[in-house]
C-alpha cells in the first residue's frame, strides 16, 4: 500500500520550484517554449540530483532497504508535478 507521506515532500518541493521558475521566466518575458524547457530541466536534472543525494544519505547511514522505495516515490511525485506544470504552460 502506498504511503501518502512518501509523496508529500517531493510534491511540495516540485510545486514551489515550478512556480518560482514560471514566475521568474514570465517576468523576464520569456516565450512559452523557454518556460517549458526550464520546467523540463527542473523535472529531470534537479529531481535526479535531489533523489541521488537522498539515496547517498540513506546509504551512508545504512538505513533499511525500504528507503530506496521512498526515494523512488519522491522522484516520481516530483516528476509528475513538474510535468503537470509543463502541460499547463503548453495548453495556456
Amino acid at each position: 500500500m502506498l504511503n501518502p507521506r512518501a509523496f508529500t515532500f517531493g510534491g511540495t518541493s516540485a510545486i514551489v520550484t515550478s512556480i518560482r521558475l514560471v514566475i521568474g521566466l514570465q517576468s523576464a518575458t520569456a516565450p512559452p517554449p523557454t518556460i517549458v524547457s526550464g520546467l523540463l530541466v527542473i523535472a529531470l536534472a534537479d529531481n535526479i540530483s535531489d533523489s541521488l543525494s537522498i539515496h547517498m544519505y540513506q546509504e551512508a547511514e545504512r538505513l533499511d532497504g525500504k528507503g530506496a522505495i521512498r526515494t523512488t516515490a519522491d522522484f516520481v511525485s516530483r516528476l509528475l508535478v513538474a510535468l503537470s506544470f509543463v502541460f499547463i504552460v503548453i495548453t495556456v
